[in-house]
């Protein structure tokens, strides 16, 4: 029996040591693995900078709607950085009216093309007409969007719908497309002439955003403009007092300036392809009396 007894307490002695080996190694294991789990996780946020700089931790930019903490929108702002890489679109202020003029053939993928079948200028109504840079299929929806405004707006109040109700309504689309769930916001920008019967003419700039900025100066630039368009010589031709601003002198002002530009780069990636004689330029002139006219002057 006393035998028996040494024997059940070695038993007991050698499973309470196995057992506290254990909890040991499970310990040392868990500390182990905590360890390596942050060895990884700072590798990840390492990595996740220096992909995406403009986000902490490269959290925030898969999100539309989230803010990062820098009190930045990613995607709104890589929306705005789109709609800069587009066809560039000048709207200048002259005497009837007002001139809107961009390149007409340069992003045709084969000289047998004749036109890309969908103008970049439209007329709304009577008094407005808009223009599109950036991604063009955004542009098609914008325009198609601000014509059902126009029109309904027509219907229902038997008068052309007036300028601030208009900028209001297409600011509004845009910004809702930068906090909706499941879309994306639109890659292109609008410039908006508007010109009334009383001899009062205004431009303006609708961002993806849904900012909306007033041309102050009398012209308005959109697209590729800060590689493409002289801007500081059109400036100064408007701001010129002694220079007639006919159609015909603000028309020859702004492509000229458009001409001098080195070269530009087709939205299509088609290559690239210098300011020639052999490029057309598509001019829409608005009116006061509400008429919009397009020409293409080669």
């Amino acid at each position: 029996a006393h035998g028996r007894s040494n024997t059940q307490q070695q038993i007991t002695s050698y499973c309470s040591s196995t057992r506290q080996s254990n909890i040991n190694t499970i310990q040392q294991s868990t500390k182990m693995i905590t360890l390596a789990l942050l060895y990884i996780i700072s590798n990840i946020r390492t990595v996740s900078s220096s992909i995406n700089p403009h986000s902490i931790d490269g959290r925030h930019s898969f999100s539309l709607t989230t803010f990062d903490p820098t009190g930045h929108l990613q995607q709104v702002e890589s929306a705005i950085r789109a709609s800069t890489l587009g066809v560039p679109v000048v709207c200048a202020k002259y005497d009837d009216g007002i001139i809107m003029v961009t390149p007409h053939a340069h992003v045709l993928p084969s000289p047998l093309i004749r036109d890309v079948g969908a103008l970049r200028i439209t007329h709304i109504c009577k008094n407005i007409a808009v223009a599109h840079s950036g991604v063009g299929a955004d542009g098609r929806v914008l325009v198609a969007e601000a014509q059902r405004i126009a029109i309904e707006h027509a219907y229902t109040f038997d008068e052309d719908i007036p300028i601030t109700t208009f900028l209001n309504q297409l600011a509004l689309l845009y910004q809702t497309y930068t906090m909706k769930a499941g879309v994306r916001p639109f890659g292109c920008a609008l410039l908006v002439a508007y010109c009334d019967g009383g001899g009062d003419s205004q431009i303006y700039q609708l961002d993806p955003s849904g900012a909306v900025q007033r041309m102050e100066e009398g012209i308005g630039m959109i697209g590729k403009e800060g590689n493409l368009v002289n801007q500081q010589d059109i400036s100064k031709f408007m701001r010129n007092p002694d220079l007639k601003m006919s159609q015909e002198n603000v028309t020859h002002e702004i492509v000229s300036a458009m001409k001098r530009d080195a070269e530009m780069v087709d939205v299509t990636n088609l290559g690239k392809k210098s300011f020639d004689k052999s490029v057309s330029f598509l001019v829409a002139t608005l009116s006061f009396d509400g008429r919009l006219q397009l020409d293409v002057l080669e």
